[in-house]
């Protein structure tokens, strides 16, 4: 900005004006205007005198550009001054480093007319890992806790089963999501992504089956950067070729991220199934293999 704002001055000085008025006018037309192009007011009547008709003309005919020339200037310098205020207000996306193991708890409510009454929960661990330029996202489903107390009961028939209502980890549990979960690699859920056009990653995308005897089953998995923060998103469709294609989908939209980027919580959708909140909570230690369930 302020090289241009040197350039319109230079554009406008005397030593630029000079070669508009050559000869006897020249003396004439540099005491009348100062460094920066601006008219000086006459000693002798002590009031701003406008330019003689024959100096106008001859400014004129030397440089008949210069007055649209210094207008395109500073209406490029208004507009780029304006460009880079509102660059500086636009909000930035909070940064949230992927790589790594993070323990993901779901508190939801089912839907439908028939769905039971109360919150119910669930978890799951994610790990993030770059291979190349992809990233790499896998889900196993079933964290192994040493301490289960409140996670599992015992059903009627006997055995045990998962809890009811919105389970939260005691002290002790929170310790061992901080060191790292056991998980079953049996029971693992993986996508490659790659970088996405508009930003973000996706993985790749199928046709629906074109196929009359076969259906085709696959899952668009997706992480699209938000103002507050990721989205993510797992979309799945079932067809073939002789019935139309369903598609469902899961969403967690961030609306929160801690500082440093450790923790982030937001609300959780599953289309016409489920809807409530998530906490990601990183690791410290990776998960370890497990026996799973």
């Amino acid at each position: 900005m302020r090289k241009v704002l040197s350039f319109l001055t230079k554009l406008n000085s005397p030593k630029c004006l000079a070669p508009a008025f050559p000869g006897p006018a020249a003396r004439p037309v540099r005491s009348r205007f100062d460094k920066c192009g601006k008219d000086l007011l006459s000693g002798r009547r002590g009031s701003l005198l406008p330019a003689p008709p024959r100096l106008r003309r001859a400014a004129q005919a030397a440089c008949p550009r210069l007055p649209a020339l210094s207008g395109m200037l500073l209406t490029c310098l208004l507009l780029a001054g304006t460009g880079g205020a509102q660059a500086e207000s636009a909000p930035e996306s909070p940064t949230v480093a992927y790589p790594g193991d993070w323990y993901v708890l779901i508190h939801y409510r089912e839907l439908g007319p028939d769905a039971p009454t109360g919150m119910q929960w669930d978890d799951q661990v994610w790990r993030f890992s770059l291979a190349g330029d992809r990233l790499r996202w896998a889900i196993f489903p079933h964290p192994d806790f040493r301490d289960t107390r409140g996670r599992e009961e015992r059903a009627p028939g006997g055995e045990q089963a998962r809890s009811l209502g919105a389970w939260r980890p005691n002290a002790g549990q929170s310790a061992e999501i901080e060191e790292g979960l056991a998980c079953s690699p049996r029971d693992e859920v993986v996508k490659r992504l790659r970088r996405a056009t508009g930003g973000g990653w996706v993985s790749a995308s199928r046709r629906p089956s074109a196929s009359v005897s076969q259906v085709a089953y696959h899952e668009l998995w997706q992480i699209e950067e938000g103002a507050e923060g990721p989205l993510f998103s797992r979309r799945a469709a079932l067809g073939s070729g002789r019935t139309e294609t369903l598609q469902a989908g899961t969403r967690f939209v961030t609306h929160s991220v801690a500082e440093g980027g450790s923790e982030l919580a937001g609300e959780y959708l599953r289309e016409g199934e489920r809807e409530g909140n998530f906490q990601m909570i990183r690791m410290a230690g990776s998960s370890k293999s497990g026996a799973g369930r």
